[in-house]
């Protein structure tokens, strides 16, 4: 009976044995290379100054890490926490991004994301980890989590593992210095970044500001072009429907007293082509209005264009982006305590000019003070996951009146814009 004993639990024991080392095995061929500790925990180690009995020991001690996350894997372990977040230095995650061995994933919301990120970062809001199988359904892949401000980045790891994702990592983008030159450690080490309002076309720089397009020479900036600034006149002219609410008088007075500032400031670039394409934007609420629209500025013609389209007018545009045959334009309304989506995902096609829109299901809000449903899940995301989302429904929107809209056929619609451009001016 003891030799039984004996036989049964060294066999148990040969199989276990057989059984973890396929699994570092396993381990090591799907991991970016040895030097992957370059932080974990929020502790700084270096692998290049270590001996080799001390790097030995920091790959051993990774390797039982694993393991132990193997084992919790098979008890349904169903939350993170702090300690089984394995932080990695900015170097050794760009080096991981540009070998394609890795996708970083920005969990901030899409707007912050737009303005600066991470070169080859993805855009993934937290606010979208329902859909987070469906985006990413490779759950053997390596992925690096940032963590930026107000990101409970432990809250976020425990719902990818919950999933299936165990190949995690966390790259830290709050600024670890003081004072007014607050730089994140990806900054710090001179690491690329994708800027919105900035462009590197044929080694020139290209900066957007407002309304003006510069160049940027050997760092000084020289003004290329100029949108027409808003006025009262144009915003009557362009959305009258809003003099209602104020009535009606001869000079429109009482509107003109109550509209203390007005915006179609650039909110959204791209370039295709020749050309840098804008969207415009406004803000709505206590005296303030304006209106929306796209333009672009055509590189080799010196010349400017804007299109102030019946569908796009009464929103902000917060996306934009443009190919040979059609312009896509994702809008929003800016009001004091909410966030909408407008007309949705606005769609041009520029040969026949033809309008259609794509909107999220259910409620229009995006956000509001006091909380509630939103669309965020839908719409916090780029106009190609947009168009790909087939969740999303059709919308009837304002198209022009026979006239224009035979106007514009008849002079193409780079040609419409230009002289659009010249009337507002």
């Amino acid at each position: 009976m003891a030799k039984s004993r004996f036989r049964y639990w060294l066999g148990v024991g040969i199989l276990g044995g057989i059984l973890i080392t396929f699994f570092k095995i396993g381990m090591r061929q799907n991991r970016p290379p040895a030097n992957r500790l370059a932080y974990h925990n929020g502790i700084q180690h270096q692998p290049a100054s270590l001996s080799s009995t001390q790097r030995n020991g920091l790959d051993q001690h990774y390797s039982e890490q694993k393991i132990a996350a193997f084992a919790g894997l098979a008890e349904r372990v169903t939350s993170a926490t702090p300690d089984s977040i394995f932080w990695i230095a900015a170097e050794q995650a760009w080096q991981w991004v540009s070998n394609e061995q890795a996708v970083l994933l920005d969990l901030r919301s899409y707007d912050d994301y737009q303005a600066r990120h991470p070169r080859g970062a993805r855009s993934f809001s937290a606010v979208r980890l329902p859909d987070l199988e469906a985006t990413f359904p490779n759950k053997n892949q390596n992925y690096i989590l940032t963590n930026w401000q107000d990101i409970d980045i432990a809250e976020v790891t425990g719902a990818f593992t919950q999933r299936g994702y165990h190949f995690l990592h966390a790259l830290e983008m709050n600024s670890s210095r003081t004072g007014p030159y607050k730089m994140s450690e990806w900054e710090q080490a001179n690491l690329p970044v994708e800027i919105e309002k900035v462009f590197h076309l044929d080694g020139v720089s290209i900066k957007l500001g407002n309304y003006e397009i510069f160049k940027d020479s050997l760092g000084n900036l020289i003004q290329m072009a100029h949108f027409p600034l808003p006025t009262i006149d144009l915003l009557l002219q362009y959305r009258p429907r809003l003099v209602e609410q104020y009535g009606y008088d001869e000079d429109n007075e009482a509107f003109r007293n109550e509209i203390g500032d007005i915006e179609s400031i650039i909110s959204a670039a791209t370039s295709a082509g020749n050309k840098i394409w804008v969207g415009f934007s406004f803000y709505q609420g206590r005296g303030h209005q304006g209106y929306g629209g796209i333009g672009f500025y055509d590189l080799t013609t010196d010349t400017l264009g804007v299109l102030r389209h019946p569908a796009l007018v009464n929103h902000s545009v917060r996306d934009l982006m443009v190919t040979e045959e059609m312009i896509f334009v994702a809008t929003i309304d800016e009001y004091e305590l909410s966030r909408e989506v407008g007309n949705g995902l606005v769609m041009i096609d520029r040969k026949t000019l033809q309008v259609s829109a794509l909107v999220p299901p259910g409620t229009p809000v995006i956000w509001y003070k006091d909380g509630g449903d939103n669309a965020a899940l839908y719409y916090d995301k780029s106009i190609p996951e947009i168009l790909a989302d087939r969740r999303f429904i059709s919308k009837q929107i304002e198209g022009w009146n026979p006239i224009e809209l035979g106007t514009t056929l008849n002079l193409g619609l780079d040609d419409y814009m230009m002289r659009a451009a010249e009337r507002e001016r």
